[in-house]
């Protein structure tokens, strides 16, 4: 895994649109109102893996726990 800690940029031809499709919990203990969407996640991945007319380019799906004391930080890019 690589750090980009400076701002980077592509170059495309033609229209390009990105549509990313995430969760955040912010309250762990309401598992019944993040459950469902956590479920929902991985159908509507193989739906649109499916179908590639759609223009589904790739997933990544992971979880990420915050440390204490990083709110604040700047954000990376990790690629």
């Amino acid at each position: 895994m690589v750090i980009i800690s400076e701002r980077v940029t592509g170059r495309i031809d033609g229209e390009f649109v990105v549509f990313l499709i995430g969760m955040r919990v912010n309250r762990w203990w309401k598992v019944l109102q993040w459950l469902r969407v956590a479920l929902a996640m991985p159908r509507m991945l193989r739906e649109l893996h499916g179908k590639p007319e759609l223009g589904f380019l790739g997933a990544e799906q992971g979880a990420r726990i915050p440390q204490a004391g990083a709110l604040g930080r700047e954000p990376r890019v990790i690629v």
